[in-house]
């Protein structure tokens, strides 16, 4: 995958933003607050476990995982969302996983995926790669579409909050039953 060449004079428009010049919809903070931590109890960290339209399609346990330098589709919620492997683009390589073992890519395939619902909805186009291998996830979102997205993640709130426009912030809270269950399948995953 190529990554997006870095834009020096954007990264420097926003820090001005930050300082308060030149304050514009599009630049709004985005913050967390003590509101925005979940009941979570004395349970121990939960993975970020989101739902997501994918090309009009709900999907459930979809883990968010800024470590992850590739989007996963994984191959039994490739076809259970009625799409065909005919639909598949080339991709020559495999993925690595955090422990080094390796896994074969089908193909990849561009999707429209929203996030959010109602006045929190923002669509991007997201490529995914499709691989067979076992999950407990449906899809992993990973570090390029968390910054298509202009997303802010916070792991202790287990919410993601990004710009949707109007000045305007959407907000996607982890699913939290989901995530524990989840969790509890597979409860030694590095996420």
């Amino acid at each position: 995958m190529k990554r997006k060449p870095y834009n020096k004079k954007q990264r420097m428009h926003h820090s001005s933003a930050r300082n308060g010049d030149d304050v514009k919809p599009e630049n709004s903070p985005i913050s967390y607050s003590l509101e925005d931590l979940p009941i979570t109890g004395p349970n121990a960290p939960l993975p970020m476990v989101i739902k997501l339209q994918i090309n009009n399609f709900s999907v459930l346990r979809v883990s968010v995982n800024e470590g992850s330098s590739a989007n996963i589709l994984y191959w039994s919620a490739f076809l259970k969302m009625g799409l065909s492997e005919s639909m598949l683009k080339p991709f020559q390589s495999f993925l690595v996983g955090t422990i080094g073992e390796t896994v074969s890519v089908k193909g990849y395939i561009d999707l429209d995926t929203t996030f959010g619902k109602g006045g929190n909805a923002k669509m991007i186009k997201v490529r995914y790669l499709v691989v067979d291998a076992m999950s407990v996830y449906n899809v992993v979102i990973g570090l390029p579409t968390v910054a298509d997205l202009g997303a802010v993640i916070s792991t202790m709130h287990l919410t993601m909050k990004y710009p949707v426009g109007d000045g305007m912030v959407g907000v996607v809270k982890a699913d939290l039953d989901m995530a524990k269950k989840c969790y509890d399948m597979c409860p030694n995953a590095i996420y």
